[in-house]
């Protein structure tokens, strides 16, 4: 035979008087206080001291509800039975409270604890987020100061610069022996992974390019100091040679959000912007050299099976076949045409960066060397 209370259901006839007993000890415990909170202190004090035991699963439950109470008081400062309760007034009794509803306060506070979780949860996370934030702008800023501080070094070396002659400005003359520039004979020795500076005029791009043999991801990760980076620096591509020689020279930078590095090469999809910025200022570590635009265009990398025009491939031009290849489809894929050709013989510079309007998407400003 089942025995019924509320909504609990006894199999045995003890149990059920047992769980009596038990709402008539939780009927007396609700007269012990004005409020709910001062209910459940002396509740909780008189079960401690052992004054008050309960034989049934009302009584564990109630004492959960004790617990939850003085939880949520603790967490909100509140009177939690009133806070809690969704029906049946305030300091509801054993009638309209436990039988009817036995396990509200529980579900409820369980609800409260899982929101107050979830809050924390979500603080927890955007404390986390705004440090990383915080983080990277304490080392955009330390980037933006040594690039700066490089920069200057520079500068300040300008008025030691060797006659047009002896720097590649003019026509280019036969070198017994090669000379560092002076403004970038500090550097060198500070790090002699340098391999020469490029700079577009009224542009962010001012910066040192890097090479490492065998080796075009460390300098796209660290800074001049070899300290870990997300701007990194410009890359020389390994395969092309660090002094400059050779037909190419093919140069890598992170397309940064804020503009940094390679960030600000979308800009040259507009032709007018291409107007305005016509010339690119390249120089090695022993001469210095101009660079007029002949072609903007977007490729890809590593995707074969598109047959995409691989632009990096052209490196080591050895012969007229190959640089006019070259040439041609730099022309054709070009978005616009900037009036400026280049012929077997001339000198190449080509600036690669992300493009995230496709897979692997690159960037792509391809300029000719020129003589002012």
């Amino acid at each position: 035979m089942a025995y019924t209370l509320g909504k609990y259901t006894f199999s045995e006839q003890k149990e059920y008087q047992a769980a009596r007993r038990d709402l008539q000890r939780i009927s007396a415990l609700k007269k012990q206080g004005r409020t709910a909170v001062e209910v459940a202190k002396n509740s909780k004090k008189q079960i401690q001291e052992q004054q008050i035991r309960f034989e049934s699963v009302i009584g564990d439950d109630y004492v959960k509800q004790l617990d939850q109470t003085l939880f949520v008081k603790h967490a909100n400062g509140k009177g939690a039975w009133d806070t809690v309760s969704s029906s049946g007034g305030k300091n509801r009794g054993i009638s309209g409270g436990l039988l009817n509803d036995p396990f509200h306060l529980t579900r409820n506070g369980r609800r409260f604890a899982l929101k107050m979780g979830t809050m924390i949860a979500f603080m927890i996370m955007f404390a986390f987020v705004g440090y990383v934030i915080y983080l990277q702008a304490q080392m955009d800023y330390k980037s933006a100061e040594d690039l700066e501080a490089l920069a200057k070094s520079v500068e300040a070396s300008e008025n030691k610069k060797p006659a047009a002659s002896d720097t590649g400005a003019g026509k280019p003359v036969q070198k017994l022996k090669r000379v560092i520039l002076p403004q970038y004979e500090g550097l060198y020795e500070q790090n002699p992974d340098l391999a020469g500076w490029l700079r577009i005029p009224d542009t962010v791009i001012d910066y040192p390019v890097m090479y490492l043999k065998d080796d075009n991801d460390f300098y796209l990760k660290h800074n001049f100091r070899k300290e870990e980076d997300n701007n990194g620096l410009l890359v020389l591509d390994k395969r092309c040679d660090r002094n400059g020689d050779g037909i190419s020279v093919l140069i890598h930078g992170h397309h940064m959000k804020s503009g940094k590095m390679f960030g600000s090469l979308k800009k040259y999809e507009s032709k007018a912007y291409e107007e305005e910025h016509s010339k690119v200022y390249y120089d090695t570590l022993y001469e210095q050299r101009v660079y007029g635009i002949i072609g903007v265009f977007i490729s890809s990398v590593y995707n074969s099976n598109r047959g995409d025009f691989q632009y990096y491939d052209y490196i080591d031009i050895r012969n007229k076949e190959e640089f006019d290849t070259y040439v041609q489809n730099v022309k054709e894929q070009s978005l616009y045409d900037t009036g400026l050709d280049a012929k077997f013989g001339d000198e190449l510079i080509t600036l690669s960066t992300c493009e995230y309007s496709r897979s692997n998407g690159r960037l792509v400003v391809v300029g000719r060397r020129i003589y002012e």
